[in-house]
């Protein structure tokens, strides 16, 4: 029954422009010219584009702008929970190195190894004979 409804409404509308176009022709008038001409330019103006622009290179580009924005917004997100990561590794580090270095003791003298002893020295005069001055290294 809709089906018949839709075919009857296609003919009405089809026989209806008719009457109109004829009925124009005959008397030389035009029904509504001001909104007939702008949707006379509008048509114009969209089978312009529809005939000139290149719709598989904007879809195209536009997918591709999409995922690189995608990309980018994933870097990001990774790049914030590995400095969220990291801020938090230095805080456990951070107490760590506080609660043992309180509890620590400094080794006795007379138990170190004697080949400890020199390389603790050794660093020690290397420290000391660092130049102050690095300006010459740059």
């Amino acid at each position: 029954m809709g089906y018949l409804i839709a075919q009857l409404s296609i003919l009405a509308l089809l026989a209806s422009f008719f009457a109109l176009f004829v009925y124009e022709k005959k008397h030389m008038t035009r029904f509504f010219p001001g909104l007939r001409r702008s949707l006379d330019r509008r048509a114009t103006t969209a089978h312009f584009i529809f005939t000139r622009v290149d719709f598989s290179a904007l879809v195209r580009e536009s997918v591709q702008s999409l995922f690189e924005s995608i990309i980018h917004e994933g870097a990001r997100a990774a790049l914030a929970a590995t400095h969220f990561i990291e801020r938090h590794l230095t805080q456990i580090v951070e107490r760590f190195r506080t609660r043992f270095t309180e509890h620590r003791t400094p080794p006795d003298p007379a138990k170190v190894s004697p080949f400890a002893r020199t390389l603790s020295e050794f660093k020690k005069s290397l420290r000391t004979d660092a130049p102050k001055d690095t300006d010459h290294l740059s």
